[in-house]
């Protein structure tokens, strides 16, 4: 801090842009100190002696006139987006100017008749709150905000005071009246009367208290109450309340009051109306009474536990808004209370009740849970997920998309759900009521059997528990799935992923290519040229329309081809531990059966021609090595690699219902 000191002279000093203190010189002649356009520091200016012209800078500046007759000015650097400093201006002893400029200032003229005249509005509209101070009065004022010539304070002087809203009385019995405007009164010790006039007024008993004691005042009361640290006062015409940094007691009227608490284990009633109730720090109770209440829970206490909110039934539609306090990001609405709000930066859960709740997320990542009842969830601009619970909700993910999208959770729901996220309006879920989802990208399903739709864009699919399906039934281009991981989903599947999905159902209209992994997989292609290979595990494929490609791998699959000139593929090596799969529906002379030479050796060549031996129970007699084995009879196709030697027949393929087969039914490729 640079300390800069004037001369014995006139002097006039302009400080540097870090924080300064400027001192008038020793005599008392005519002093200039000028801190404004010298950065944003926070100065101090002292005029001392002789009559002295003061000026604020940008920071939050204090500035004392001293004796003499001084000009006092806030910072008046009034255009935006620089709406200046809250400076302190104190114009000690003499008739002084204070004019408060820029930013909420605080002018106090002192002793001696003064002119205290609040900032103008700000460039971007911005109106100032200054307040005319009389802490160091020597007795009691009397101040009205609604006189603009010379007044008698009593005990300060005959002041002049303009464009000030706000009033800070003395330690005596004051008399402070506001304006038609929104005022702030500030009584002080003694025994004050505070009247609000028009506009909606607070007082403020943020400096009463000790100890553990803090206030205790009811607006509803008309006359003098004691306040209990802050003197015998007479509120009138006050809607709002500030309490000290002790314990407080602060109980409201019939119209819509705003209690903010401060510090300390507080007690707030709103009575009546639509109340904002503010505990502030530690441990509080709140209670709105009647009306649409909004509770503002902002800090936990030792318990890790936000503050106590009671409500009656009936009794309003009534709002909780809470926020992250350290590692506290949980909270769940109370009986009685409708409606959450996430405020603040961080992360943070919220849960409703059995009511018809409204939930509201913040710009981060948010967990909304509405319970039962009714809701409305909307998740902000985070990466979200939504649970709308039983009864029927509507769930808004709002601007997640560009952090990874919002998630609609049915991870709850009483039994299986069917969602589609391209529906705009409310849809029949199944096992949890009719609900609605704007603006979703994910969706998380049931511990049942699911059925999840996706939109048009980059889809995140937890199935949950059961056997659950992921349809692209309505797809413009193909879905493109790997389950297996092993490849990139695309066309319709385009960004999407999945976990705990076993089911797909591909494009009602172009070819798909959907890709099982370890678990039981079904797949159906509707419409389109489809290829769909199981993978490990007993799965279930159904080409449907089309001429479709099906290779059921590892595991006892069933196939069905559908419509058209499917082909059902054995690409591995046979074996009898790699199970076979039974074809439900193949036609001789349409489709085919196609087989691996590399993989089943035996002397097949890719292109040619395969050894078929058909009967009722063929023999293995006098078989030459690479024969395929067809049992007429129970539809068994089997492959024997060495013929005669001693390798088993390795079953292949059960058809269903297929009388007779021919070496033309087969296809070898590579």
């Amino acid at each position: 801090m640079a300390t800069l000191t004037g001369t014995d002279g006139s002097d006039s000093i302009t400080g540097t842009p870090e924080d300064d203190e400027i001192f008038a010189g020793p005599d008392s002649g005519p002093f200039a100190a000028n801190a404004s356009g010298a950065g944003a520091g926070d100065d101090f200016l002292y005029g001392l002696g002789g009559n002295d012209k003061l000026f604020a800078g940008e920071g939050n500046d204090y500035a004392d006139g001293g004796e003499g007759n001084d000009f006092l000015y806030g910072d008046f650097i009034n255009e935006y987006p620089h709406d200046g400093g809250d400076d302190f201006l104190f114009g000690g002893a003499g008739t002084d100017r204070l004019q408060g400029g820029a930013g909420d200032d605080i002018l106090e003229g002192g002793a001696g008749n003064d002119f205290i005249v609040g900032g103008p509005p700000s460039a971007n509209s911005r109106v100032f709150y200054d307040t005319a101070r009389y802490a160091t009065a020597t007795s009691g004022v009397v101040v009205d905000l609604r006189i603009t010539t010379a007044q008698n304070t009593v005990g300060a002087g005959t002041d002049t005071i303009t464009g000030v809203l706000n009033l800070t009385g003395s330690s005596f019995d004051d008399i402070l009246t506001g304006n038609n405007s929104s005022n702030t009164l500030i009584g002080g010790l003694g025994n004050d009367v505070l009247d609000g006039q028009g506009g909606n007024d607070t007082v403020s008993y943020t400096d009463a208290g000790g100890g553990i004691n803090g206030v205790n005042v009811n607006l509803a009361l008309a006359g003098a109450q004691n306040t209990g640290t802050a003197g015998i006062d007479t509120l009138i015409g006050i809607e709002h309340l500030i309490g000290s940094a002790y314990n407080d007691n602060l109980t409201g009227n019939d119209v819509g009051n705003r209690i903010d608490a401060g510090a300390g284990s507080d007690t707030l009633n709103g009575a009546g109306g639509n109340d904002r109730l503010d505990g502030g720090g530690d441990a509080d109770s709140l209670a709105g009474g009647t009306g649409d209440d909004t509770y503002i829970l902002a800090d936990v206490y030792l318990s890790f536990s936000f503050d106590t909110v009671t409500e009656n039934a009936g009794a309003g539609t009534d709002t909780v808004e809470v926020r992250r306090v350290g590692k506290v990001g949980s909270y769940t609405l109370g009986a009685n209370v409708e409606n959450g709000r996430v405020a603040g930066s961080g992360a943070f859960n919220l849960f409703g009740n059995d009511l018809g709740n409204s939930l509201t997320g913040n710009a981060v990542a948010n967990l909304l849970d509405g319970g039962a009842g009714n809701d409305g969830l909307f998740g902000g601009d985070g990466a979200d997920v939504l649970t709308g619970g039983l009864g029927d909700d509507d769930l808004n993910g709002g601007a997640g998309l560009a952090q990874g999208g919002d998630t609609a959770s049915y991870a709850s729901a009483a039994g299986a759900v069917t969602v589609d996220l391209g529906l705009a309006v409310y849809q029949d879920t199944g096992g949890a009521g009719i609900d609605r989802l704007v603006n979703m990208e994910n969706l998380t399903g049931s511990a049942f059997d699911d059925t999840l739709i996706g939109n048009n864009l980059a889809n995140k699919f937890d199935g949950g528990g059961g056997v659950d399906l992921v349809s692209y039934a309505g797809g413009a281009t193909g879905a493109v799935v790997y389950l297996d991981g092993t490849g990139t989903n695309d066309r319709d599947a385009l960004g999407d992923s999945f976990v705990n999905v076993e089911n797909i159902i591909g494009s009602a209209a172009k070819a798909d290519r959907l890709i099982g992994d370890g678990a039981n997989n079904g797949f159906t292609g509707l419409g389109g040229n489809d290829r769909l290979d199981g993978g490990d595990g007993k799965d279930n494929l159904d080409g449907g329309d089309g001429d479709d490609v099906l290779l059921g791998r590892a595991g006892a699959d069933q196939v069905t081809g559908g419509l058209g000139a499917d082909i059902f593929a054995f690409v591995e090596k046979p074996s009898a531990a790699g199970g076979h799969d039974r074809v439900m529906d193949f036609e001789h002379g349409i489709d085919q059966l196609q087989v691996d030479a590399s993989q089943f050796q035996g002397g097949l060549v890719a292109g040619g021609t395969v050894t078929l031996r058909t009967g009722s129970d063929p023999g293995t007699v006098g078989l030459a090595g690479g024969t395929f084995l067809y049992d007429t009879d129970d539809g068994y196709l089997r492959y024997d690699m060495d013929g005669a030697g001693a390798a088993s027949a390795v079953l292949l393929w059960v058809l269903q219902g297929v009388p007779s087969l021919t070496a033309s039914d087969f296809l070898i490729v590579a």
